[in-house]
């Protein structure tokens, strides 16, 4: 007897992220005052690192505050490009795919590519659910099963 599957298969390649990250930080091999920002990825927490962005300095950002007339300029910088690398190495590219086979035979398919950061979400398994109920329509998926088996069908029938 033949046997209807519902699949819906998650997967997250945490190297699609920190690739982003090279061009706009590079890692550095120890502090420098005033040039490096320290922060330890979500999902390296045995690694603290020391970065510098490739595109504005940390001492012009201080220069900047200040002359904006902020409280205090140096922790204010510091706390705002260490935001943005949070961004950048814990975020990650969440893959997701709705199917339904028969047997072997692949009858739909449905996916999705969204980002993923722990900014926003507390787990993968949090962000997954939440996009595969904004984002996939069992009953689209089941019409267009339906669809392709009568189409293999027919073309059985004809051959």
């Amino acid at each position: 007897m033949s046997k209807l599957n519902f699949k819906l298969n998650i997967s997250d390649d945490c190297s699609e992220c920190v690739n982003n990250v090279f061009g706009i930080w590079e890692l550095a091999e120890s502090h420098q005052g005033g040039v490096t920002i320290k922060y330890t990825p979500t999902h390296y927490q045995d690694k603290p690192s020391y970065w510098i962005n490739t595109q504005f300095n940390l001492a012009e950002l201080i220069s900047q505050y200040a002359k904006n007339g902020r409280d205090n300029p140096s922790a204010e910088a510091y706390a705002s490009m260490q935001k943005e690398l949070k961004h950048y190495l814990d975020g990650y590219m969440l893959n997701m795919s709705a199917q339904i086979w028969l047997d072997d035979i692949l009858l739909a398919e449905d996916s999705i590519c969204t980002d993923f950061s722990y900014e926003y979400w507390n787990s993968v398994e949090e962000c997954a659910e939440e996009c595969a109920k904004d984002h996939f329509s069992i009953y689209s998926l089941v019409r267009e099963a339906k669809q392709n088996a009568k189409t293999m069908i027919n073309k059985l029938e004809e051959a």
